[in-house]
This record gives C-alpha cells, structure tokens and sequence, in this order.
C-alpha cells in the first residue's frame, strides 16, 4: 500500500508560451510530460518532486508528493 497522500501539481501560466490562447495545449503538453515520468518512474513515486518546463524551456511546473 502506498504512504502518498497528496499529490501537488502547481502550473504557472504566466510565461509567453501559454499566451494567445495556447493555455490549455501548454497544459495539457506539461501534463504529458508528467505522465510519462510516472510511467518510467513509478517506483519512486513517493519520494518524488519534480520541475517541468515550458516550450520555451522555462521552468512553469513543480510535482510534490506528500
């Protein structure tokens, strides 16, 4: 059974490459992101805590897992 109680993902979309309404392709392209690094690391899914980044590779996105 897993100890994780909380995961926390915080997107800031603030950065150009969510403006002119690519909001929800940005998001959806991090969550991606996201989702294949479970997928490849799912072993060490409690300790995890990660940051992603843009299109234009600027740091938007951190994982926490409680």
């Amino acid at each position: 059974m897993s100890n994780v109680s909380k995961v926390v993902i915080e997107i800031e979309t603030e950065n150009a490459a969510f403006q002119d309404g690519n909001c929800g392709v940005e998001v959806r392209r991090i969550l991606e992101k996201i989702t294949n690094h479970i997928k490849n690391n799912d072993d060490d899914i409690e300790t995890m805590w990660k940051t992603f980044t843009d299109i234009n590779g600027n740091t938007c996105c951190v994982v926490t897992v409680k």
